[in-house]
C-alpha cells in the first residue's frame, strides 16, 4: 500500500527524536515492520465507505517508512485494514474504550491527550457522567483540521 494514499489522524509526533531516528535507520537497513510478540501491533488503517483510508495506529512507522524506504510503501504483512463508519468515529463508546471521538474528515487528534484520559478515569471515580466530560473537553483532544495535517508534513518535523 502506498504511503501516499493514507490520511493521518494525529496532529504532531509524541515519540522522541532518538527513538524516531532508530526506527528510521531501521527501515534504511531494509527492516520491516512485522510483529514478532502478541505485544506489537499491525498499524492500523481504518478504510470509510467514501474511499478514505485514515492511519489510525502506526504513524510513526508509517512517517518512518515515508522517509527511509525508496518505495514509501507498506509491506502487505506490516498493516491491516479495518472497514469503519464516520459515525463510529464521532461517537464515544465509554465501555470499548473509544473516548475521544472526532471527524477525521475535519479533526485532528493531539499526539498526546493522556491528561486527558487521566482526567476522565478520575472524573468516573467520583461518579460524574463521561459522556459530558468528553464532550465538554474535546478542546484537550483534538482540534480542526489543518493543511498541515499530512504525512509530508510529519516527515518534515521528524528531526
Amino acid at each position: 500500500m502506498q504511503i501516499s494514499a493514507l490520511r493521518t489522524s494525529q496532529a504532531g509526533l509524541r515519540l522522541n527524536s532518538e527513538n524516531r531516528a532508530a526506527m528510521a535507520r531501521f527501515v534504511a537497513q531494509g527492516g520491516i515492520f512485522i510483529p514478532r510478540s502478541s505485544a506489537d501491533r499491525l498499524i492500523a488503517i481504518d478504510r470509510f465507505p467514501d474511499g478514505a483510508l485514515y492511519l489510525r495506529d502506526g504513524l510513526h512507522r508509517a512517517v518512518a517508512i515515508l522517509l527511509a524506504r525508496p518505495s514509501r510503501t507498506l509491506h502487505s504483512g506490516e498493516y491491516r485494514v479495518l472497514d469503519r463508519t464516520y459515525q463510529m468515529y464521532l461517537e464515544a463508546d465509554v465501555r470499548d474504550g473509544w473516548v475521544t471521538p472526532f471527524d477525521p474528515r475535519t479533526e485532528v487528534r493531539f499526539a498526546d491527550f493522556l491528561a486527558f484520559k487521566s482526567g476522565l478515569v478520575q472524573h468516573c471515580r467520583d461518579g460524574g457522567d463521561p459522556l459530558r466530560f468528553i464532550s465538554e473537553r474535546r478542546h484537550e483532544y483534538c482540534r480542526a483540521r489543518t493543511a498541515q495535517d499530512t504525512l509530508e508534513c510529519l516527515a518534515a518535523d521528524w528531526c
